[in-house]
Formats: structure tokens, sequence, C-alpha cells
């Protein structure tokens, strides 16, 4: 019985260990580092709409960003995703 109990608790540890090294699979932190396209015009005096992840957020930048062009979320602060283009080579 003792035996048992030991594998069960070791079964435990080792599954609950395995995920707290897991990234983030949720919420906003998932996110970043996440690609998407620009679907209204972004300057850094005004912010505008990408499509990441199946969703079209708000999004700001520090560069001018076009329609259609790629990005990449770098950051976020409530609702509003920052993001930076995407330089293709």
């Amino acid at each position: 019985m003792v035996f048992g109990v030991a594998c069960l608790v070791a079964l435990t540890v080792m599954v609950l260990a395995r995920n707290t090294r897991r990234p983030a699979a949720t919420g906003m932190e998932h996110l970043v580092g996440q690609l998407g396209v620009v679907r209204r015009p972004i300057t850094p005096a005004h912010p505008g709409k990408v499509f990441v992840f199946g969703e079209y957020w708000n999004a700001v930048s520090d560069h001018a960003l076009d329609e259609g062009q790629n990005i990449v979320v770098v950051g976020y602060d409530r609702m509003t995703l920052r993001v930076a283009p995407v330089h293709m080579e």
C-alpha cells in the first residue's frame, strides 16, 4: 500500500513539474511572438487593427505599417497589442 501511494505521489509531482515548464498557451502572454497581418494601417500617432491568431486586435507600433504588411507581436497593454514589422528576406 505504501508503495502504491508513493508511486501516485511521484507521478503527480512529475506531471506538475512538466506543466510548469510549458510556455503559456492562453492569455495575452501567448500572443507575444505570434505573427500577424495589418488590417488597418498603423502610424506612431494612430493605432490600427491587426489580425493575429484568428482574431482582430487593436494595435500600436513605433513604425508606420501599411495594410497587408506582416507583423510580429512584441508586447501588449491591456487589450492593445504592440507590434513591429517582420522583415522578410
